[in-house]
């Protein structure tokens, strides 16, 4: 293995883990009404588990209603029973038959608490892992360093590491500060 694929596979590894991050505060519930909130959803269809976007319509008609609107019209106890059963979050869903309605709840300032305690950790792991990644990475380049690559090469390679360490640890600082944001907004 060369230093240029062994950064790849080390900025892909970062990328990943910030990306997994973003998604998993975007799932978050901060108050607010979006899709992503009942993006963990799914329903078993058919004998298939499937997540709920691809069996009905979600959308968010105001900043405090969620709005579901199967295809089948005969998922409706179905969906609703896996919004109720859903780990991430703790709503209560309203159907007329034909759509289910979810009046997301304001958050109180108990909640804001705990849910920043634990995005917060949630960051620290991702942050972690960024560690962990850059660490292997070092430690894989020492080895090339010992096979019999070249002084520069590896110092930049070093450098390259470094760079995209930096550059992920800075996005997930801003993903911190953006989620901190949207919680702490009354």
């Amino acid at each position: 293995m060369n230093t240029t694929t062994l950064l790849q596979h080390a900025e892909d590894a970062m990328q990943k883990a910030t990306s997994n991050l973003q998604d998993s505060l975007r799932q978050m519930h901060t108050g607010r009404a979006t899709v992503h909130l009942l993006a963990g959803v799914t329903i078993n269809y058919y004998g298939t588990d499937t997540s709920l976007h691809q069996v009905a319509l979600v959308s968010t008609p105001d900043a405090t209603t969620i709005l579901v609107k199967p295809w089948d019209k005969q998922l409706i106890a179905r969906i609703e029973q896996a919004i109720l059963q859903h780990k991430d979050n703790d709503f209560v869903p309203n159907n007329d038959g034909e759509t289910i309605l979810i009046r997301v709840p304001a958050l109180t300032e108990e909640r804001r608490k705990n849910l920043l305690r634990h995005i917060k950790s949630k960051v620290e792991l991702s942050r972690v892992l960024i560690r962990s990644i850059r660490k292997d990475t070092k430690d894989k380049l020492k080895k090339l360093r010992k096979a019999g690559a070249s002084e520069d090469e590896i110092k930049h390679a070093e450098t390259e590491l470094q760079t995209s360490t930096t550059g992920c640890m800075d996005r997930i600082d801003a993903l911190l500060a953006q989620k901190t944001k949207e919680v702490m907004n009354v």
